[in-house]
């Protein structure tokens, strides 16, 4: 087990240095140019930390976030490494795919996300309490999904049809949870093009952060002294 943590540090610092580089790159320009509109229309305020500080802490904080996600992404591709077909990089790129679906990409639909500091912050509290309850939503979706693909194969049904049913049913109940739950209620002042611009290249730093983990997990786990090959040697 210490191994595959370590692999999982390994792989999500990786993953979250490049997405630093990125988010220095493509998103800080962006949200400069947010806050700078923000400070145009209600005046300036005073910063506790400067904008170097928040940056350097910007990029610390997304290294040791994706040192968590290795760390997770290789405990769930361990746990599920015999009931998953071709080798660890395959494994780690599906986990990887299903988390990055269910757990970033559909809440980010329904609740997507605003720049630091701008916006009301009278409703920060019920947009994240919000934001959490469709998450739960589509990771129980998801594990729901998963169930009924399971149950599937498990009766007779080819591996297509399977994963057609488990998707139908994830869709279902995540569409259910996105049709009730009410929306954030949050009024943004910036204009929609460079919203757009921030969350569209927000949502590319997530999607980055998790394939260049689950990439370098999987290159990882399948050298011939990988994690998963050692351990299962040394169990038998």
């Amino acid at each position: 087990m210490v191994k595959i943590v370590r692999e999982g540090l390994v792989a999500g610092a990786a993953g979250g240095l490049v997405t630093s580089v990125y988010l220095m790159l493509v998103v800080e320009p962006i949200l400069a140019d947010a806050l700078a509109l923000e400070e145009r229309g209600e005046g300036v305020q005073q910063e506790l930390f400067s904008r170097g500080v928040q940056q350097a802490g910007g990029v610390i904080g997304t290294i040791l976030y994706g040192m968590l996600l290795g760390v997770i992404l290789a405990a769930t591709v361990a746990s599920v490494r015999d009931r998953l077909a071709g080798d660890d990089w395959q494994r780690s790129i599906r986990v990887a795919a299903t988390g990055f679906v269910s757990v970033l990409l559909v809440p980010l639909l329904k609740y997507p996300p605003n720049p630091p500091g701008v916006g009301d912050p009278g409703t920060v509290g019920r947009r994240t309490a919000l934001y959490l309850l469709f998450l739960a939503i589509s990771v129980a979706a998801a594990w729901s999904g998963w169930r009924v693909a399971r149950s599937r194969a498990a009766r007779g049904a080819s591996p297509r049809l399977a994963t057609v049913s488990g998707v139908v049913a994830y869709v279902v109940v995540v569409g259910a949870g996105a049709l009730l739950l009410p929306g954030s209620g949050n009024v943004v002042s910036l204009p929609a093009e460079l919203l757009w611009r921030f969350r569209i290249s927000s949502l590319g730093g997530s999607a980055l952060l998790v394939s260049a983990s689950a990439s370098v997990l999987g290159w990882r786990l399948v050298r011939p002294s990988g994690a998963l090959r050692t351990e299962a040697t040394f169990d038998a």
